[in-house]
């Protein structure tokens, strides 16, 4: 849920943006969109931080729909990025 008390964990939004993690093209034929690239553009706007596909070194906010330990596509961007980051779900599946 988001409020304006969670803006003070986003404040540094000069050097921080919102990363969607991809989808599998056949998902995103199907819904004709991808998800994630919609939950990170509202957050975007909710906390005045951009959208970047492709950070190097900035603090990180990974946005994925769905959170499973099973396959943990977070981990390895997480991984790419030299900053600080950060994963933002919507679901958790094990």
């Amino acid at each position: 849920m988001l409020s304006s008390g969670n803006k003070s964990f986003f404040q540094d939004g000069e050097n921080s943006c919102f990363v969607p993690l991809p989808i599998l093209r056949k998902e995103e034929k199907k819904i004709g969109f991808n998800i994630n690239k919609e939950i990170a553009k509202n957050l975007s706007s909710f906390f005045k931080i951009p959208v970047k596909k492709n950070p190097v070194s900035e603090r990180a906010f990974l946005v994925n729909l769905l959170f499973s330990s099973k396959e943990n596509r977070m981990e390895e961007i997480a991984q790419e990025i030299q900053g600080e980051v950060f994963g933002i779900a919507a679901a958790r599946k094990d």
